[in-house]
C-alpha cells in the first residue's frame, strides 16, 4: 500500500540527464502492520537504484541482497539487460525459498523435487492442492529499477519486476510508478505529458503533485522523499518538499474555472424527465 514514482528529465540538453524519484515513507510489513519513514529504495550499483512497493515488503530486502550478491563487480557500465536478468533471477530464487519453507518444509523437498516427484509420491488431490497454493504464491512486493547504462547515457532507463519474477521495461513513457497509488500518479503525469526533455525543476514539481494525488489511494503516507539521481552517480535528497507541495495546494489543487455553473448552464440543454 505505497507509491514510488520515477521520472527521466534533462535529456537532449546541455545539462546532465537525471532521474527524479518520489516516494512515500510508509512501509507495509504484512497484515495490518506498517511503519512510517521506512526505507523504500536503495542503490543497487553506482548508476542503478531500486525501489519497492507492495502489500508486504518483508521479503524485499532478501531480493535486493540476492541481486547484489549476483553482481560480482559493481561496475558503472552494468548492462541494462543483464541487470534485468539479475533482479528477476533474485526474485525467483527468494520466492522459491519461501515456497520451500512454507509449503514443502515438512517433506524436506526442494521445489524442483516437488515438481519432479510430488505427483508420484502424494495422493492426486493433495498434490493438486499444494501445486495450486504454490502457483498462487506471491511475495507481496514489486520492484522498480531505474538508472543509467553508462555515464554517457542520454536518458535514464526503467524496468519493473513483478511476481513471479516477470520483467517489464517501462522507460518508453519516460516515467513509471508502482504501488497502490500508481494509477493516480500515472494519470497526473500523463495529463502533464511528462517527458524526458522536461527540466529538473518542472519534473520535481510534477512528481510531488503526482504523489499528492496518489495519497487518495489506501495506505499512502503523506511524508514524502524526493531524490535526484544523475548519470555520473551523483545522488541527492531534496529538502524543500513541503514548500513545493504548498505551490500545488495553493495554486493548483482546488483551481476551478470562474463562474463554472453559469457558463455550463448556458451550454447545456436541460433534459426533462
Amino acid at each position: 500500500m505505497t507509491v514510488c514514482i520515477a521520472m527521466a528529465c534533462e535529456s537532449h540538453s546541455r545539462k546532465k540527464p537525471a532521474l527524479v524519484l518520489v516516494l512515500d515513507k510508509s512501509l507495509s510489513l504484512g497484515g495490518m502492520t506498517s511503519v512510517e519513514s521506512g526505507v523504500k529504495g536503495r542503490r543497487l550499483t553506482r548508476l542503478w537504484h531500486v525501489m519497492v512497493a507492495g502489500d508486504d515488503v518483508s521479503h524485499a530486502e532478501s531480493v535486493v541482497r540476492e541481486a547484489s550478491e549476483k553482481i560480482e563487480d559493481v561496475r558503472a557500465d552494468m548492462a541494462y539487460v543483464a541487470l534485468q536478468k539479475i533482479l528477476a533471477s533474485a526474485y525467483k530464487e527468494v520466492r522459491a525459498r519461501i515456497i520451500e519453507d512454507t509449503f514443502l518444509g515438512s517433506f524436506g523437498w526442494t521445489l524442483n523435487e516437488f515438481m519432479k516427484n510430488g505427483n508420484a509420491l502424494l495422493p492426486t488431490s493433495e498434490f493438486s492442492h499444494l501445486l495450486a497454493q504454490i502457483q498462487r504464491f506471491d511475495l507481496g512486493c514489486e520492484f522498480l529499477a531505474v538508472g543509467f547504462e553508462s555515464e554517457k547515457s542520454s536518458s535514464g532507463k526503467m524496468f519493473h519486476v513483478t511476481n513471479p519474477g516477470v520483467v517489464t521495461p517501462v522507460d518508453f513513457h519516460n516515467f513509471a510508478a508502482i504501488g497502490s497509488g500508481a494509477p493516480n500518479a500515472y494519470a497526473y503525469l500523463a495529463r502533464r505529458e511528462q517527458d524526458s526533455y522536461f527540466s529538473l525543476e518542472e519534473t520535481i514539481y510534477n512528481g510531488i503533485a503526482a504523489k499528492v494525488l496518489a495519497e487518495k489511494a489506501l495506505g499512502i503516507g503523506r511524508e514524502t522523499s524526493v531524490m535526484i539521481f544523475k548519470r555520473d552517480g551523483y545522488c541527492a535528497s531534496l529538502e524543500s518538499v513541503d514548500d513545493i507541495r504548498r505551490i500545488w495546494t495553493e495554486e493548483e489543487e482546488n483551481v476551478r474555472p470562474n463562474n463554472l455553473q453559469q457558463r455550463v448552464k448556458k451550454l447545456v440543454k436541460l433534459i426533462k424527465f
